[in-house]
């Protein structure tokens, strides 16, 4: 017994079977429909917004790294001319002493 029922001499479809197919906007409307899972599957970081934010967040954050170090280069270079400053006293209070 075969699978499959091959039909050969089949009849042409009728002109009103026809027009009644012809649906257009359906086709574009499965058109756009494909253009919205394109935009929705993109990645985020092809996104101007999401790439926007992401800078955004990333100079921030340097800014704030920035300020950290200089404050810190602040704090050492003025306990270095402190401790400098101590040296020297001390140093004179020795000689004094001997």
């Amino acid at each position: 017994m075969p699978k499959y029922k091959f039909i050969k001499d089949k009849a042409e479809p009728s002109d009103e079977q026809i027009r009644s197919k012809m649906n257009f906007n359906y086709i574009m409307k499965q058109s756009q429909d494909l253009q919205h899972y394109k935009n929705a599957t993109r990645p985020l970081y092809k996104r101007p917004l999401v790439l926007g934010f992401i800078v955004l967040v990333g100079v921030l954050t340097l800014i704030l790294i920035l300020e950290e170090v200089e404050t810190k280069t602040e704090t050492n270079n003025t306990s270095s001319s402190k401790d400098s400053m101590l040296t020297k006293d001390s140093l004179a209070v020795k000689r004094k002493s001997n």
